[in-house]
């Protein structure tokens, strides 16, 4: 089973201001997260905390791990999952959160073989952090 769950830190913002996009992230990152065939076989499972940032387009600007999984083919899809994504369908206007450029968002992704398919966790935010760059 693939388990997602997201904690959000954004630019600037009070709790709860990326509410409305989260789901449409959780839905696309599921859409495209595989269980690699190696860790398969390898019967390799763990955890993987992934923080990355996107513009207000949805374009993927940066994508990192912050915790690892213990498995390199494990912590290699969770960053290539983001990888095939490219840019989320945000669905936001210019009239949300005027003042971000950009938000942070920490994903935590689990890979776990006692079931193949994926499920995302609920979302829950983290505590605000300055988005970097433009």
């Amino acid at each position: 089973m693939l388990v997602m769950g997201i904690m959000l830190a954004c630019f600037s913002a009070r709790a709860g201001t990326l509410d409305p996009v989260l789901p449409r992230i959780t839905a696309q990152v599921q859409a495209q997260l595989r269980y690699p065939p190696k860790a398969i076989a390898l019967q390799q499972s763990g955890r993987a905390v992934v923080r990355f940032r996107i513009d207000r387009s949805g374009k993927i600007l940066e994508v990192g791990l912050v915790s690892k999984t213990g498995s390199a083919p494990l912590d290699v899809e969770a960053i290539n999952v983001f990888n095939r994504i490219v840019r989320f369908d945000l669905g936001i206007g210019d009239d949300f959160v005027p003042e971000a450029k950009s938000f942070v968002i920490q994903l935590p992704i689990t890979f776990d073989l006692s079931n193949q398919s994926a499920q995302p966790g609920a979302p829950t935010e983290g505590a605000s952090l300055p988005a970097a760059g433009p």
